[in-house]
């Protein structure tokens, strides 16, 4: 009688999430006016483990000896029911002494599934600072079971970021806290695992080689920044943690790594009591959750769960200006997805559906916004906003520059929840802007784009 009131109440939960006003054939209906055909209702194939045998590298950071070796595994759907399957070989093929954790479960469609992070431990002694080969494998429960879990700070040690001396102006040494050992996992595998979503290996990109050219090459200019000073707080804008996160999942190796942890670090460390980036106090356009996210399942690094669930989430559930009633009050893009993917990202990790359902109410908005147009117009597909209420442009509008980081938020809202609805906004949008955002040479796109009768800037 329990199991069955329980899956009754699951069924009730999963059915009122999706209750809203607007349907998908409301939607459908849209889309046919706009003569857009949807061939995509369903969320892409989850991807498959690419093998049950990885090869990492081991990076000493501190000084030789015997350290403790720590760090997250990440693992895609379905891969890893049981983490005692998880061993550990050194170069010389024989098993070590592993301790192991879950630290994060897969939450799609509101069910605790497989493994998605675990944290792995084993002591080594290093004779020098030569990178070492190790094997993990996932195909056997491991013969060892004698490793003994330590606290992740234990595993850390204080070290210096030294700001080179032409950017000592712009920027400060600062220390951080840094593993013993780093653990680099191929590309292959991290991209594979989804722990920063969709992503391909950088040098699986044949589509546009062009983007990680450029993307190496402002990576290498922007170290030097990692610790830039208040005057200089632009350069901790959209979520560095994040971005040098997907460089390190897309790439690989010690530098990424290494510059990854360091700025998310930095980051967590100047969010204030009021959970807001002391450099730019009050602005929400500085307050993420996904590089904490990744970096806690990449170390298990609590620090990084309690940035998000005590400073983070709390900061952005005071904010409110999602709902776009008043026409003459603030709303953009960027603030909306911003916060739609700090709920996101909060609900991956902890997989609590408050995070989840606050998600979804933003989605309901946005949907709102694009079904029924505050200029009175029939929908286009966007989400018309006042110039007013964004402080640029002219008339009814829309950014679809910062539009990149709320779709993605809505992207991600469906991979998790399975919400049927997603899909026709995307689809609705990517039509608007195809038609109304591109400038005449083809090559970019406008920072912002006006609904027809509104001249474009």
């Amino acid at each position: 009688m329990r199991k069955c009131l329980l899956f009754l109440a699951a069924v009730f939960s999963f059915a009122s999430l999706y209750a809203g006003q607007i349907n998908e054939a409301d939607m459908q209906k849209i889309l046919d006016k706009m003569s857009v055909v949807l061939q995509v209702k369903e969320r892409p194939p989850l991807p498959k483990i690419p093998s049950t045998t990885i090869d990492a590298i081991l990076v000493l950071q501190a000084n030789p000896g015997k350290h403790t070796v720590s760090f997250g595994l990440p693992l895609g759907p379905d891969w890893l029911e049981d983490e005692t399957l998880i061993a550990v070989f050194n170069s010389n093929a024989v098993e070590l002494p592993v301790a192991t954790k879950p630290l994060v479960y897969w939450w799609l469609d509101f069910k605790k599934g497989s493994l998605r992070s675990v944290l792995v431990q084993f002591e080594m002694v290093f004779a020098d600072n030569t990178p070492v080969k190790i094997k993990i494998t996932l195909d056997r429960k491991r013969s060892n079971l004698e490793g003994k879990l330590k606290p992740v700070r234990d595993t850390l040690f204080s070290r210096q970021f030294k700001v080179p001396a032409k950017n000592k102006a712009e920027a400060s040494d600062f220390d951080y806290m840094c593993p013993q050992v780093l653990v680099t996992i191929p590309p292959e595998w991290l991209c594979a695992s989804l722990v920063g979503w969709h992503h391909i290996p950088e040098s699986a990109n044949t589509t546009a080689p062009w983007y990680d050219k450029h993307l190496s090459a402002s990576f290498k200019e922007s170290i030097p920044y990692l610790a830039s000073n208040k005057e200089k707080f632009e350069a901790h804008l959209f979520d560095r943690p994040s971005t040098y996160a997907k460089i390190y999942l897309r790439r690989g190796g010690e530098e990424s790594l290494l510059a990854t942890i360091q700025t998310s670090e930095f980051y967590i460390s100047h969010l204030d009591s009021t959970g807001f980036f002391n450099y730019k106090p009050g602005d929400l356009k500085y307050v993420y959750s996904e590089g904490p996210a990744i970096l806690f399942m990449l170390t298990g690094d609590e620090r990084y769960l309690r940035a998000i669930e005590e400073k983070v989430i709390p900061t952005w559930s005071k904010y409110t200006g999602y709902r776009y009633k008043d026409v003459t009050k603030h709303w953009t893009e960027r603030h909306t997805g911003f916060g739609m993917l700090a709920f996101v990202h909060a609900y991956e990790i902890t997989g609590k559906i408050k995070y989840l359902e606050t998600a979804k109410d933003y989605f309901e908005e946005v949907i709102d916004m694009q079904m029924n147009p505050r200029d009175g117009k029939e929908p286009n597909g966007a989400w018309l906003h006042s110039s007013e209420s964004h402080g640029d442009g002219k008339g009814w509008i829309t950014s679809p520059w910062m539009s990149a980081t709320l779709t993605e938020a809505i992207w991600k809202y469906w991979m998790l929840s399975g919400d049927p609805r997603c899909p026709f906004s995307l689809a609705m949008y990517a039509k608007y802007t195809s038609e109304n955002s591109i400038t005449p040479d083809n090559k970019s796109t406008y920072y912002m784009s006006s609904s027809p009768g509104w001249s474009r800037t």
